[in-house]
């Protein structure tokens, strides 16, 4: 296992590129993690913006659903381990690392390298790196939903 965690996501990027010559499956592979991670967060954003049919925003209602019950089950995101577990890094460490390094947020998740600073926002802690995640799908289904409950309203309105 390569250990890269003290980089963050472009800096892991170019270390790929750098070293693409060398065969290293780890490295391939968390990197492959990586991409698909901010894949699906950037399809999920897209969709939630641009989509208008709602079947469509349907499907990607229930996709976000099963990732919420998968991180609620197993308290970890399958992506974000699949990264830690090839590269020791997860993209989401690296968010929360600038995020909560901005907001000095106390951080009590033992599992992962994420700074750990109490300053000012004493009343919020998090314990786990993964449920800031769940809550942020959840805050995304609950757009969706409401969207297409919009939709759901409006349509007969602009019918021919």
């Amino acid at each position: 296992m390569i250990d890269l965690s003290n980089y963050n996501i472009i800096e892991i990027y170019l270390y790929f590129f750098k070293n693409a010559s060398g065969f290293n499956l780890n490295l391939y592979k968390g990197v492959f993690y990586i991409t698909l991670h901010m894949i699906y967060g950037l399809l999920i954003l897209l969709s939630l913006l641009f989509l208008t049919n709602i079947n469509y925003l349907f499907i990607v209602f229930i996709i976000i659903c099963i990732n919420c019950f998968v991180i609620y089950k197993f308290r970890r995101c399958p992506l974000a381990e699949l990264e830690r577990y090839n590269i020791n890094f997860s993209s989401i460490d690296t968010i929360f690392n600038s995020s909560y390094k901005f907001f000095n947020i106390n951080i009590e998740d033992k599992n992962t390298n994420v700074n750990k600073k109490n300053v000012c926002f004493k009343h919020l802690k998090v314990h786990n790196i993964d449920e800031v995640s769940l809550e942020n799908l959840i805050i995304c289904a609950t757009f969706i939903a409401c969207k297409m409950f919009i939709l759901m309203l409006f349509e007969p309105l602009f019918r021919k």
